[in-house]
This record gives structure tokens, C-alpha cells and sequence, in this order.
């Protein structure tokens, strides 16, 4: 599914929709604020994408492994989504995601990390092969990236 971005006056991405939504809008208040449409970047995307993989993963990993199921590294994603494209990290799951879907998303991601778990051995293997740093890394990197964006 194809998704657009409807934009402000400003240039600032109002909610990732369908295009043939997008035109609709256009009709119907086009003559009250002048919007335009501008095409998803696919950089974007992928940063977007990288973004919330790594915040759940590393989520995920400090609750299966370290006891720690507060989500704040989704948490404060999920802060500067809504701030920098007024967009959750569930509808980043939910449009950006192959999956169409928030919950099919989560599952694929959370099977994804039990199986990277597995083959390291375990939460131990996993900490002794230093697993987590690259994660936290892979999340700091995507979330600085998000913040400097326009």
C-alpha cells in the first residue's frame, strides 16, 4: 500500500495516508488551506522503520532479559515521532511496516528476537557476546537522526 504524506502550509507532515485519500482532502478544503501532497521519502521511511525496530527489540530485550518492561526506549521514540511527523510509533507500525499491521508487526519482530536470542544462548549469551551495545547504539543513532530531521 502506497502512502503519502499530506503537508501543512509549513511543510510539515500532517499523517502518512492512501494518495486516493490525500486527493480527496484536497477537494474538500483545498480552497479553505492550501495543502500540498508530497511523496513519502523512502529514506524517511527506512529511518522511521530502523527506528522503531531498534526501540522494540531493545524494549523487548531488556524485559525478557533484564526484567525492565518499562518500554522507555519506545517511550521516547514514540515522544519524538509525534513531535518531529505527528505520527505514533503504532501507525509507523501499522503504515510503514510490511505487515500492514501494528500487531503482525510486533509479532514478526518479537519471533525475530527470540530466534537472534536463541542461537547467542540465551539472555547470558547474549550478554556476554555483548549483544545489547550494538542494539542501544542502532537506537541512539536512529533517534539522533530523527531528531536533526526537519
Amino acid at each position: 500500500m502506497n502512502r503519502v504524506f499530506v503537508l501543512d502550509t509549513n511543510k510539515r507532515p500532517l499523517i502518512p495516508t492512501r494518495a486516493s485519500r490525500a486527493r480527496r482532502l484536497w477537494c474538500v478544503i483545498g480552497l479553505c488551506l492550501p495543502l500540498t501532497i508530497g511523496a513519502f521519502e523512502q529514506a524517511t521511511h527506512d529511518l522511521l522503520v530502523e527506528a522503531v525496530t531498534a526501540a522494540f527489540k531493545l524494549d523487548l530485550y531488556n524485559a525478557r532479559c533484564r526484567g525492565d518492561v518499562a518500554n522507555r526506549n519506545s517511550g521516547n521514540l514514540n515522544r519524538e515521532l509525534i513531535r518531529r511527523y505527528r505520527l505514533t510509533l503504532l501507525g509507523v507500525q501499522d503504515d510503514l511496516f510490511a505487515e500492514g499491521d501494528y500487531r503482525d508487526a510486533r509479532a514478526r519482530m518479537e519471533q525475530n528476537l527470540l530466534i537472534e536470542l536463541n542461537a547467542l544462548g540465551g539472555c547470558a549469551g547474549a550478554k556476554q557476546a555483548g549483544w545489547p551495545a550494538p542494539l542501544q547504539q542502532r537506537y541512539q543513532r536512529a533517534l539522533e537522526q530523527i531528531r536533526q530531521s526537519p
